[in-house]
């Protein structure tokens, strides 16, 4: 047991405050794992909707940081007037 589950609670409980809140799980199942990681989905599903996001492996995620980062750096530079 990981603590997916409890993170999935409190986020139920941050979604009443926050309704567009989103929580991304980065990675996938190990071994053999994967009917875990399907329960964890479901109760996620079950919980709170489409507020869990389930990206795969990290190399997706670095793909996002990546971009994310330059938006954060386009952003910045158009708020101090350049670019």
């Amino acid at each position: 047991m990981k603590g997916h589950e409890d993170l999935i609670d409190a986020l139920a409980i941050v979604k009443q405050r926050i309704p567009g809140v989103k929580c991304v799980f980065v990675g996938g199942p190990w071994g053999n794992a994967q009917h875990y990681f399907e329960q964890v989905q479901a109760y996620a599903r079950h919980k709170v909707g489409d507020a869990c996001v389930f990206w795969g492996y990290v190399m997706m995620f670095l793909h996002f940081i990546r971009s994310s980062i330059w938006l954060y750096i386009r952003l910045i530079q158009k708020m101090l007037g350049g670019g």
